[in-house]
């Protein structure tokens, strides 16, 4: 009796090709940041979960999903219920972003990098919708960021700069208001705050 293996051999030295056949190899990133930032301890398991599961399903150009929640229930393996509190975990730490589209909801996933400084301290991080294919795209605009101080052309990364403001005296000047901190880069920024 032959096997699959032989019968394959067989069709390929014919040149018969298995167009019935596919390999589906598609990658999903998942920020290293997730990790060492505790974000999965916080979040929990079954959250991670989902978030993993949604992300699975983006559209690699639109970065929308639109899997349903038994769908999700069952490809994690957890209840309905629970899926729909991850969602509400996922969306309230800011990972997730629904939209209610008829008796559909449409999910895009929200990356998040951290940005740190060469004494690992963390000075901001970047948010952007997730789309495989514009990640790379994603991390090269943070980069240049944090090469240069320039603020990334990509109009759909949000920039979230962590700023310590300690006024030590009164009539002391520098940044006083959240209108003080519209700046084009960040080094406009330090250089406000020497101001």
């Amino acid at each position: 009796m032959k096997t699959i293996q032989d019968l394959r051999a067989e069709q390929i030295e014919n040149g018969e090709i298995w167009d019935e056949l596919r390999v589906e190899n598609l990658w999903i990133h998942v920020v290293r940041g997730m990790v060492t930032d505790n974000v999965i301890a916080k979040i929990g398991m079954p959250a991670f979960c989902v978030y993993i599961a949604i992300k699975s399903h983006t559209d690699l150009n639109t970065g929308n999903a639109w899997p349903s929640v038994a769908t999700l229930g069952r490809q994690v393996g957890i209840a309905k219920e629970t899926v729909l509190k991850a969602i509400r975990t996922l969306v309230d730490e800011g990972l997730l972003k629904v939209e209610k589209r008829g008796r559909t909801n449409t999910y895009a996933v929200i990356e998040k990098i951290n940005l740190v400084a060469q004494s690992g301290d963390a000075w901001g991080s970047g948010h952007r919708k997730y789309v495989a294919t514009g990640f790379g795209n994603f991390v090269d605009e943070l980069k240049n960021l944090a090469r240069t101080g320039n603020i990334p052309g990509d109009k759909g990364i949000t920039i979230n700069v962590t700023v310590n403001i300690q006024q030590n005296a009164p009539g002391a000047t520098g940044i006083q208001n959240a209108s003080d901190f519209t700046v084009a880069s960040i080094s406009d920024l330090a250089k406000k705050w020497k101001s």
